[in-house]
């Protein structure tokens, strides 16, 4: 196991309400923790041997009465084409940003008056329109996507700030019907042209709106399985996610349903029919509140393999391209048994 940070992240004062990231950076190409915490963002930079001391990168975005989980959203997001993410966070007054010197967090910039938690900002809140920062466009710098009652709008990045949001599509927002848990909404390439597409899991399936630089082309049913509200999908019981399972580059459907792991390849144009690929990680033994699972290459074949935690610790199932093998038992850490909680304790993995 890496060596915790010195002053690590862990303890009484940080919890769910102080959250903590894994991810590069400094780029050299290894994950460090960052954390928002009670004093500012705290960071401790890894290297082959585990995490270095925990310094303070900035004092703003403290956790707290200005900055509080579920209502004011702070990311990281590379927003001004470096490689090095910086701190995107929506405030009240709207869109803030600190940007990545290498060393520090610099001081916050106002980049947008909207997207924000206040009336004047638009109202946004967090629990019913979710708010993303990524590279819509393509031109290597991160824009906001935001998902209203009218549908989804975006807000490019002009280098030094964000323009105005534009509605890029009619779908997928509040007044059709779409809301955060029950009916999930992703932002993720599954054309394999590199710009991120909405697919969403509703009612009646799973619906694409493609990326077309610009906006977002009206959406179409890939899938009728994995429908949202029925007793087989059910947003508290039944994770659905994406990844590319059988390695040919693009992202399939990953549901984890009541007999097991169902999957649908993605065939370019639509999602085939689902099929279980192990019996193994259903709902009925995992649920999403005791024993979380994810999908990542483990093993550098190209292929998304699945990571439980379970009671007893950490098992893997790999990919074979068609199927998922016998899960194997990776290490008694980081379970149910030695005291991890979804509520309480982050676990993430980062390769």
């Amino acid at each position: 196991a890496a060596r915790p940070a010195s002053g690590s992240f862990g303890g009484s004062s940080w919890t769910r309400s102080t959250p903590r990231h894994s991810i590069d950076v400094n780029g050299d190409g290894r994950p460090d923790a960052v954390g928002f915490g009670s004093a500012g963002v705290h960071v401790a930079i890894g290297s082959s041997q585990g995490y270095g001391t925990t310094r303070l990168w900035t004092t703003h975005y403290r956790s707290g009465s200005s900055w509080r989980v579920g209502v004011e959203q702070r990311v990281l997001a590379d927003v001004t084409g470096d490689g090095r993410p910086d701190i995107v966070a929506f405030g009240g007054a709207g869109v803030y940003v600190s940007r990545n010197t290498g060393s520090s967090f610099a001081a916050p910039e106002q980049w947008s008056t909207a997207m924000g938690t206040s009336a004047a900002a638009g109202g946004w809140v967090e629990s019913r329109h979710p708010r993303h920062v990524m590279d819509m466009d393509g031109d290597g710098r991160a824009d906001l996507v935001g998902f209203r009652n009218q549908g989804v709008y975006v807000a490019r990045n002009t280098g030094s700030g964000f323009a105005d949001p534009v509605r890029w599509s009619t779908g997928f927002g509040a007044d059709n019907g779409w809301k955060r848990e029950p009916t999930p909404r992703h932002l993720v390439d599954v054309t394999g042209d590199g710009l991120p597409d909405v697919v969403g899991f509703g009612s009646s399936g799973v619906w694409v709106a493609r990326n077309t630089g610009s906006t977002f082309a009206a959406s179409v049913r890939w899938t009728a399985s994995f429908r949202s509200g029925s007793d087989a999908w059910r947003g508290d019981r039944h994770p659905r996610t994406l990844a590319d399972v059988n390695g040919d580059g693009r992202l399939d459907i990953v549901g984890f349903g009541t007999g097991g792991t169902v999957v649908s390849l993605n065939r370019g144009t639509s999602f085939a029919p689902a099929a279980r690929w192990t019996t193994s990680f259903s709902s009925t033994e995992w649920t999403t509140a005791w024993m979380p699972r994810a999908l990542v290459d483990v093993n550098g074949d190209g292929r998304a393999d699945v990571v439980g935690f379970a009671r007893d610790g950490v098992q893997v199932a790999l990919s074979s391209g068609s199927r998922f093998g016998v899960p194997t038992h990776a290490g008694t850490a980081y379970g149910w048994e030695k005291g991890w909680r979804v509520q309480g304790h982050q676990r993430s993995i980062a390769l």
